[in-house]
């Protein structure tokens, strides 16, 4: 007599008994994933803190380059050059490409579409304002970095006056007698 796992019935009921267990695993896992009721809820309520005071942080590190570069705009005392500067710009700089790439991260794992040509949005906003972050981000760090740049090549500090007086040639005419 033949098993019943060789017949064509038994490989269906083999097959139908294999998908519903996977079925039951994929619910209980779905369940221990669930940020409502399950085991990863304190380590998502975690990150989700550690992110929002991340975001704080690069949000207030760009506030304050945003501020030392209006800073260099006056004259006199107030737009003197500092040595700190190009380390401001350097990290502001950082701050500007972690703020697009964690936008860009969220945008791209909450499923939301890149930017594109699309006739069903005539109507609509052409791009999420979230993802309009990103390229201002890039752009703040691309004007940072190029600010970095300048500023670590000409270092108030490396410019030291020469102790040989400088000499000045004068004309022929205009020498006294």
């Amino acid at each position: 007599m033949q098993s019943p796992k060789g017949t064509l019935l038994g490989c269906r009921l083999a097959k139908a008994t294999l998908l519903n267990r996977a079925m039951r695993c994929l619910r209980a896992w779905r369940c221990a994933c669930s940020y409502h009721s399950g085991a990863l809820r304190p380590v998502v309520a975690f990150f989700a803190t550690v992110l929002q005071f991340t975001e704080l942080s690069f949000g207030i590190v760009l506030l304050l380059g945003a501020l030392e570069v209006g800073r260099r705009r006056f004259s006199g005392r107030l737009g003197r050059e500092h040595g700190y500067e190009a380390p401001v710009a350097l990290i502001a700089a950082l701050a500007g490409l972690a703020v697009a790439g964690l936008t860009l991260s969220i945008a791209i794992l909450m499923g939301e579409q890149l930017p594109t040509i699309m006739p069903g949005r005539a109507f609509d906003t052409a791009i999420p304002v979230e993802l309009l972050i990103v390229p201002l981000g890039v752009a703040v760090a691309v004007m940072e970095t190029g600010r970095f740049l300048a500023l670590f090549r000409h270092r108030p500090g490396q410019i030291v006056a020469s102790g040989r007086p400088q000499l000045i040639p004068v004309n022929e005419s205009k020498r006294a007698s």
